[in-house]
């Protein structure tokens, strides 16, 4: 974040304390550290959110003095909290409140692109596609772990000006959450996936991913587009939810990527990328589909086919990598 103490107070509304001894440049001094929520994992540099992050937010007392004690620069607060000397606090109605609100002004700023994985398993699936991109790209990727409501807003934090892309992974808990987590994303992909567990998720589970599913299609602009799983895309067809374009993979000829059984490699799939089969294959068994997604988010980022040989190369173990010719397919 490109972020000072006074803006911060400004972007949230916050009361700001400086402490005796104030930061060395006031109200002006940068913020080098990132977010957190709880005192308890405050790293050097950074503001934490006191409260943000709990369930029930009150389970946990927060103790700022121990997240000053950790090197915190400042907390934010709802109620006043006296500042270390060198330090700051601020004083807001609601730490969630004000998170999401710190959350919406990054995601207004950032120009690159963000693109949000959600469904069973997000963080595969983030990274996945980060592990693709990055290479040729700047990017951030963030981590999704309960609850959502924070972990999301975490993710848009880790955008910065000087990036090409931001991955948000959202794993959906609370269906009536999905409107505001998806316009607070405001995606430029969505990267939707089905669950792959065995046994499958309950009738709840689904629910709830189905609905972020539908907000992110919403929310996705008119140039925008979203890679689905091919059992996505006949629920979509059917239901005229997807209304921008949409790369499909899956095993399907219809698929821009897809898998075959390679002939070669009883334990690997080759990759089929529009009707051609790259010169090599991805392991058969469980990130298959993650690795399928990825390969549709850079051919979009304008991967040539050669570029994606290489650089599903990198991501396979060593003696793996095929010796099947490209062809149509």
């Amino acid at each position: 974040m490109d972020l000072s103490i006074g803006k911060l107070a400004d972007v949230i509304g916050g009361q700001l304390c400086l402490g005796s001894l104030p930061p060395l440049g006031g109200a002006d001094e940068p913020i080098a550290g990132r977010v957190a929520t709880a005192c308890s994992q405050a790293c050097p540099g950074d503001v934490v959110f006191a409260g943000a992050g709990d369930g029930s937010r009150r389970s946990l007392p927060q103790l700022p003095d121990e997240a000053f004690a950790r090197g915190a620069l400042g907390v934010v607060a709802e109620r006043h909290v006296e500042p270390w000397a060198g330090r700051f606090s601020m004083v807001v109605p609601d730490t969630r409140a004000a998170l999401w609100e710190l959350a919406t002004w990054s995601r207004q700023l950032f120009e690159g692109t963000v693109i949000v994985a959600a469904g069973d398993k997000p963080n595969l699936l983030a990274g996945a596609v980060d592990d693709l991109l990055r290479p040729r790209f700047r990017g951030a990727c963030g981590q999704a772990q309960p609850p959502e409501s924070v972990s999301v807003p975490l993710s848009l934090l880790e955008l910065a000006n000087d990036l090409d892309y931001g991955i948000v992974p959202w794993q959906p808990v609370d269906d009536e959450l999905a409107p505001q987590l998806a316009q607070l994303c405001a995606p430029d992909v969505a990267v939707l996936l089905p669950s792959h567990r065995r046994p499958g998720p309950t009738e709840a589970e689904t629910m709830c991913v189905a609905a972020a599913h539908t907000e992110l299609l919403a929310a996705l602009p008119g140039e925008g587009y979203a890679v689905l799983d091919e059992r996505l895309e006949r629920i979509w067809a059917t239901t005229g939810t997807a209304t921008v374009p949409t790369l499909c993979v899956g095993v399907g000829r219809h698929c821009r990527v897809r898998t075959l059984r390679s002939a070669t490699h009883p334990d690997a799939l080759a990759v089929v990328v529009d009707g051609v089969r790259l010169r090599c294959t991805v392991p058969a068994g469980p990130r298959a589909p993650y690795l399928l997604a990825a390969c549709a988010v850079a051919r979009m980022s304008g991967f040539s086919l050669t570029d994606l040989e290489a650089a599903l190369g990198e991501q396979l173990p060593p003696g793996e990598a095929s010796g099947d010719t490209r062809a149509a397919a």
